[in-house]
Parts: structure tokens; sequence; C-alpha cells
């Protein structure tokens, strides 16, 4: 009965795994594209620099204003004479005004035209922005989903070990209860069954540990379940390490910032220097004004209509050095800029040759640890059979099941860390493909 009981239970519990979502990279990549955190984030920041350039324009375009008001006013005039005192008269004024202003800077020494370029490089800066938290978002998720799936052949490489030190352990006991095995052998084969098991729940902690890591990626709860396939697939690189830099140059996002940046204080500079340059503003208005007085006998009304056009020129010759102070660091701010740019060139050409290298270091392991993986299997076969004719000792059966287990470990280990290693050149060229 007891037995059935476990039996039904695994089988349920394993029915329940089967109809998990299954997962791919692609929908963990879309999911994470549309709910991650960070993302929307930067996506917020992006609209507002986007929204900004409805402002570019107007810096060429003249400023008008409206205005207009009505107030009223009431008067009691005193009398007092020698002959009476008392109320004069009793006078009620509402006076009416509108109006409109323009004013337009026709020249300051091209300060708009700079501020507006500065707006636009703003705009197409958020947006690359946007793209850097995309691409590290994406490579955080790639290397999650991967860690999952790395995570979920070692816990199947364990469950396997568990199974032959089982089966290792029943033999014993079986052999131990008829007198054909020592009690050395019986003990040494629990041990490693216990071993075996304990390796096995650590496996199941990281294994779920990785899930739950995935899930905060993809902004959804952490106990939400899922699938994910059973392989890690391997990517080739089409370009030589020479190719990635080149390419990196025109497309790495950072790099791409960097530029803006450099953009963007040069322009600032010639902010700077046009302050130097006198302003001409042209203004005009056009007004309306009616006052209309209430006696108690009589009333008066007045009315006029007044325009004016004009033409302002300032110069600002001299304010104690405070523009010339901002031009000096406005060029130390370009300075700064270009050695960020060539700091950044010689540190990526550094990383992507150091990446290639670890490219090409893991790609030579994984035919290894392949290679390893086969002949550790053969080896275990071979060694099971011996061990079960009694050709092969307690220790030696262990040992094979070892390498085995560890052959597993070193590929597993070398396929993620290869198909990391590609994402990261992907995102240091970048030529991430992100759907």
């Amino acid at each position: 009965m007891r037995k059935f009981i476990i039996t039904f239970i695994l089988i349920v519990t394993l029915s329940s795994a089967s109809f998990a979502e299954m997962l791919t990279l692609e929908e963990a990549i879309s999911a994470g594209l549309n709910n991650n955190y960070n993302i929307r984030l930067q996506r917020n920041t992006n609209q507002q620099s986007q929204n900004n350039v409805a402002m570019a324009t107007g810096y060429l375009l003249p400023q008008v204003g409206l205005n207009g008001g009505v107030n009223y006013t009431n008067t009691d005039d005193l009398l007092d004479t020698e002959s009476s005192s008392g109320m004069a008269g009793d006078n009620d004024v509402v006076a009416t005004s509108a109006g409109a202003s323009l004013s337009w800077t026709l020249f300051d020494g091209l300060r708009m035209f700079r501020a507006r370029g500065i707006i636009y490089d703003q705009a197409e800066q958020g947006a690359v922005q946007e793209r850097m938290e995309v691409e590290e978002s994406v490579l955080d998720i790639i290397r999650a989903y991967y860690a999952v799936v790395g995570n979920k052949k070692a816990l199947s490489v364990r469950e396997d070990q568990v199974e032959v030190s089982q089966s290792r352990y029943d033999r014993a006991k079986v052999g131990f209860e008829m007198g054909s095995v020592i009690g050395r052998e019986l003990l040494s084969s629990e041990v490693a069954l216990n071993n075996d098991k304990s390796s096995l729940e650590d496996a199941k902690y990281r294994y779920e540990a990785s899930k739950y890591q995935l899930n905060v990626l993809l902004a959804r709860d952490v106990s939400t379940e899922y699938n994910v396939i059973d392989s890690i697939d391997y990517i080739k690189l089409n370009y030589e390490k020479d190719d990635i830099y080149k390419i990196a140059l025109n497309q790495n996002a950072t790099l791409l910032n960097l530029n803006l940046n450099a953009d963007i204080a040069k322009k600032m500079l010639g902010v700077e220097k046009s302050k130097f340059a006198p302003m001409l503003i042209a203004s005009g208005s056009y007004g309306y004004n009616n006052s209309n007085v209430e006696y108690e006998t009589a009333s008066a009304e007045t009315e006029n209509l007044k325009g004016s056009v004009g033409l302002n020129l300032t110069w600002n010759i001299f304010n104690g050095f405070s523009d010339r102070s901002a031009v000096l660091n406005s060029k130390i701010d370009v300075n700064n800029t270009e050695i960020s740019q060539e700091m950044f060139k010689t540190q990526l050409k550094a990383q992507i040759y150091n990446k290639w290298m670890e490219y090409l270091n893991y790609k030579n392991k994984k035919e290894y640890d392949s290679h390893s993986v086969n002949a550790s299997e053969k080896n275990l076969a071979i060694s099971t059979e011996l061990f079960r004719n009694g050709s092969l000792t307690d220790v030696q059966f262990r040992q094979a099941q070892i390498e085995l287990s560890n052959a597993k470990y070193n590929l597993i280990v070398t396929e993620y860390k290869l198909r990391i290693i590609i994402a990261e050149l992907q995102k240091l060229a970048g030529i991430m493909e992100i759907k």
C-alpha cells in the first residue's frame, strides 16, 4: 500500500510538470521586453526625450502672448465747504483692456540653432540608452534562461547518479544478506548513495532558484511554473575578432552614446561662445482699452486702439569674465568626451579580443568534453557488467560512476559558458538579435 501511494504521488508530480508552460528563449526575451522593470523605466525616460523634440522647433519661432482684463471702481466724493458738507456724487468706473504681444529672436549668435541640435541629440541619445538597457536586460535573460537549462541538465545527471547508486546499494544489500558481500562493501555503497542523494537535493535547489531568478527578470510572479528546453543551443559566429571590432566601432551602443555625448559637448561649446554675440529681437504689440465712467447725472466713455513694433539690440560687453570661464570649461568638457571615446575604444578592443580567445577556448573544450562524456558512458557500461560479474572492485565501479558524472558536469558548464560568451560578443558588436 505504501509503495502504491509513493508511486501515485510520483505520477501526479510528473504529470503536473509535463503540463507546465514550455518557455522558449524567444518567448522569455519577448516577455522581458514587455515587462522587465528596468526596460520599462528606461523606455519612459526615452519617451520624455522624444517629447522634448517639440521644443527644438520652438527655439526658432516667435513667442506670442495674449492679455486682457476688466476693472471696476466705485468712488464716493465728499464735499466739505464753509456753507455745507455731505456727499458730492457717486462715480462708477469700468475699465476694459485686451492685447496681444509678439517677441521674435532674429539673431543670437546661432545659439538657438545649437540648442535645437542639442535637443535632437538628446532625443537620439534617449533611444540609444533605451537600447543599452534592452541589450543588458536581454543578456541577463539569456544568462538566466540557460542557467535554468543547465541546472535542469545537472539535475538529470544527479538523478541518474542516484539511480545507479541505488541499484548498487540494493545489489550489495542482497549480497550481504546472502553472505556473498562483506559489510564494508554494503556500508560503502550506502555512503555513496547518501552522498548522491544529498547532491541531488542541492541540484533541485539550484534548479528551482534559477527558475525564480528568471521569473524576476520577466517581471512575473516568482512562483510561476514553467518548463524549458533540454539542451543549450549552439550559435556559430560568422566573424573573426577583427571583423567584430570593426562592426562594434559603428554599432556598439555604449560607443554610440559616447559619440552623442561628444556631439552635445561641442554644441554646448557653441552655445557658450554665442553669448559673446549681440542679440537682435523683434517685438510687436496691439492693444485695446475702454473706460466707461458713470456719474450721478452723466456718463463718459473713452476707447482707444494702440499698436507698436520695434527692434531691440542687446550686447553684453562685460560681465566679469563669467562667459569666458564658461567657454573654457566647455572646451574641457569637449576634451573629456574625446578622451572617453578613445579610452572606451581601447577597452572595447581588449574586451572583444579577450572574449574571442575565451570563445575559442570553450569551443575546443566543448569538443573535448563531449568526447569525455561518450568515453565515460562506455566505461561505466563496461564497469557495470564487470562489477556484476565480480571482476571489478567496489572502489573501481564508484570511480567510473564519478568520472561520468564529472564529465557530464564539465560539458554542461562548457556549453553554458560558450553560449553566454557568444551572446556577450554579439552585445559588444551591437548585433544582438532582439525580437
